[in-house]
């Protein structure tokens, strides 16, 4: 069974439907919901990190409309925003987690459940073998939200610091889309104006990915020599399914 994290709460019936699926009590003590640390695999976790070798938050989309909550336990992510709004703690905070190519070693990481376009104006810039394409709603700002200070708060808790807010698609060519346009200004960009956190700067990346697009925040774009809109870039997410972990 899952633990529980927090003071049991009075619910109605669609909060039991959630209760039941995860196993765990629902709360909101603690900034998530759900507790499944108990219930995920365990050889996910490649190691554990100090708590002050933990310097960032990884944004990330699951890419797949209509996900069933009882396939958080299977994420590979710290913590997971369900699309009614439900924050799922998947693996403790000092996991070492292979969630985000090179952002692996000194990052949290977070998905949000739906399969999101990478251009706002551009509506077919999404991965169409994901279904979709699904919209982030104001539930799932407000957990995308918990859930980031909850890391903040949790890290600073343990003696560490976050300084940085990163997406996906700055340690991977394969996940250009990762987490999308919205994700990225309701969770990325609100985090820097509220908790002073950095993307490490327009031009940053690692590996094999790309920088922040002037498509996502427009401080950002275009470089010189960049591409200049989504539609000339290639609109590429693997799925996890399909092998998208990998160490860094």
């Amino acid at each position: 069974m899952a633990k529980d994290n927090t003071t049991p709460l009075i619910i109605g019936a669609a909060a039991l439907g959630i209760l039941f699926l995860a196993k765990g009590k629902v709360g909101v003590k603690g900034g998530y919901d759900i507790d499944l640390t108990d219930d995920s695999p365990k050889e996910k976790r490649k190691g554990t990190r100090d708590w002050e070798d933990i310097t960032g938050i990884t944004l990330h989309q699951v890419g797949v409309s209509g996900m069933n909550p009882k396939a958080w336990r299977k994420v590979t992510a710290h913590l997971g925003v369900h699309t009614d709004g439900t924050v799922y703690l998947i693996h403790p905070l000092p996991a070492y987690l292979w969630h985000g190519h090179k952002l692996n070693r000194d990052t949290v990481g977070i998905e949000v459940a739906g399969n999101f376009v990478g251009d706002l104006s551009k509506p077919e810039s999404y991965w169409k073998a994901g279904g979709g394409p699904d919209s982030l709603n104001s539930a799932q700002i407000t957990g995308l939200r918990r859930a980031i200070a909850y890391i903040v708060n949790e890290v600073k808790r343990h003696g560490g610091k976050i300084e940085n807010v990163f997406a996906h698609r700055q340690a991977s060519s394969g996940r250009t889309v990762d987490p999308g346009a919205e994700i990225w200004q309701a969770g990325g960009i609100w985090a820097q104006k509220k908790y002073g956190l950095t993307e490490g700067g327009c031009d940053y990346y690692r590996g094999t990915g790309k920088t922040i697009p002037g498509w996502w925040d427009e401080k950002c774009g275009p470089l010189p020599g960049t591409v200049q809109t989504v539609a000339e870039e290639e609109v590429v997410f693997s799925s996890e399914a399909e092998g998208a972990e990998f160490p860094g």
